[in-house]
C-alpha cells in the first residue's frame, strides 16, 4: 500500500467525522436525533471482481492484492467527498460482492452462472426433493473459505476508517426460492413440513455465516451487504425480504417471522430487513417482530412510504429512497415526525 493510501485511509479527522455520524445515527434510531438523516457511502472498486468474471482471478486467488486496489481506489474517494462529510453521512466501505445475491447458493452447492448481457448472476435450481436439503460442510467450503480469506484480508491492512460490508447474506425465505423457484412456494402450502425442513437448515447455515463476521470483525468496522446505502449504528444486522411479498400473512407468521427474527436477534440491537416490492400486507407483521429495528424501501415498497410510516411501531427507522411515484418532497410530507434516512446526496 503506498503511503498517500495509507494515510488518508487513517486520517484522525475523518474516523472522528465517522464516529461522530455513527453516533448521530444511533440517536436517529433512539429517537433522540428528530431531523431527517442523510447517508450516501462510498466503495472502493477492485481491478476485477466476480461482478465482472472475466477479471475475476486476483479476487479469487489474492485477496490481499484486490484490497490493495480497492483501498487505493477507496482513498482517491475519500479526498473528492471530504469537503461533503461535515453535511451529511458517508461511511467509507469495502465489499466483495460475491456472486451478488447468489452467495449463499453457491454455498449450498447450486451451479451460479453469469449472464454477460444481462450483466446478472443466476443459478440453476437443486435437483433434490424438498425436504431432504443438507446442511453444507462450511469448513471445507470454497465459497465460504474464499470469503472469510477476504475478510481476514481486510483485518489485516493498517488503515482505520474502511468499513468492512459482508457479502449477501440474503435470508431463509430469497435462497429458498433461488434453490428451487416456485416449486417452494406451492410446497410451502401443499408439503409445509418439507418446506420447514429446508427454510430451518438454510436459516441455520446463514446465522452461522453472521457468527463468523460478529466473532472476527469489531462492530465499529462491520456492516452488512450494501453497507454505503444501508449503514446502521454499530452492533445491528441485516437480511433480504424481497420475496417476501410472494406469501401471506398467515404464511409470513408461521413459516419465515420466527427464522427472520431469530437472525436479526443473533445481533446486540436487532436490525433491518430490505423490501422492494409490494409488502404493504405484512407490515402489522413487521412492527410484531421485536428484532426488527428498521426497514429499508425502494422501488415499488418507497411507492408504499405511507404505509410503512401509519404502520411501523415508532422505533423502527425507515431507510427511504425516492422513485418516480414517491418524490422526495412528498416523502417529507408524508413522513413528519417519523425517524428517516434518506440515502443519496441532496442539496442540502
Amino acid at each position: 500500500m503506498n503511503k498517500r493510501t495509507h494515510t488518508i485511509l487513517n486520517d484522525p479527522e475523518l474516523i472522528e467525522n465517522r464516529d461522530m455520524w455513527l453516533d448521530r445515527l444511533k440517536n436517529t434510531f433512539d429517537g433522540k436525533y428528530s431531523g431527517p438523516f442523510y447517508l450516501a457511502g462510498r466503495t472502493g472498486h477492485h481491478c476485477g471482481s466476480l461482478a465482472h468474471p472475466d477479471q475475476s482471478d486476483i479476487f479469487h486467488n489474492n485477496p490481499e492484492q484486490a484490497l490493495e486496489i480497492g483501498l487505493e481506489d477507496l482513498a482517491n474517494q475519500v479526498e473528492s467527498a471530504r469537503e461533503n462529510t461535515s453535511k451529511l453521512f458517508i461511511p467509507f466501505t469495502m465489499e466483495a460482492d460475491w456472486y451478488s445475491v447468489h452467495f449463499v447458493d453457491k454455498i449450498f452447492g447450486a451451479e451460479v452462472f453469469y449472464n454477460r448481457e444481462q450483466r446478472q448472476w443466476y443459478n440453476h435450481y437443486l435437483k433434490n426433493e424438498i425436504g431432504t436439503l443438507c446442511k453444507p460442510d462450511l469448513s471445507c467450503n470454497e465459497t465460504w473459505i474464499m470469503a472469510q480469506n477476504y475478510a481476514k484480508a481486510f483485518m489485516s491492512f493498517d488503515v482505520q476508517l474502511p468499513i468492512l460490508g459482508m457479502p449477501v447474506l440474503s435470508s431463509a425465505l430469497n435462497i429458498s426460492i433461488n434453490l428451487y423457484g416456485p416449486e417452494f412456494l406451492i410446497a410451502m402450502l401443499e408439503d409445509p413440513e418439507a418446506a420447514a425442513h429446508d427454510i430451518a437448515v438454510i436459516n441455520e447455515v446463514i446465522m452461522e455465516l453472521h457468527d463468523w463476521y460478529i466473532q472476527n470483525i469489531p462492530q465499529n468496522r462491520l456492516q452488512p451487504t450494501v453497507s454505503p446505502w444501508r449503514t446502521q449504528p454499530c452492533g445491528f444486522g441485516q437480511l433480504c425480504g424481497c420475496s417476501t411479498h410472494l406469501v401471506s400473512c398467515d404464511l409470513y407468521r408461521e413459516m419465515i417471522m420466527p427464522h427472520d427474527d431469530a437472525l436479526l436477534a443473533k445481533y446486540p440491537h436487532g436490525g433491518m430487513i430490505h423490501l422492494c416490492g409490494n409488502h404493504k400486507h405484512l407490515i402489522p407483521l413487521f412492527a410484531s417482530m421485536p428484532h426488527l429495528r428498521s426497514v429499508q424501501l425502494n422501488d415499488l415498497a418507497a411507492d408504499h412510504l405511507e404505509a410503512y410510516v401509519n404502520g411501523l411501531r415508532e422505533d423502527q427507522v425507515i431507510y427511504f429512497s425516492p422513485t418516480a411515484n414517491m418524490s422526495y418532497e412528498e416523502s417529507l410530507r408524508i413522513s413528519c415526525g417519523k425517524r428517516m434516512v434518506y440515502i443519496g446526496e441532496y442539496p442540502l
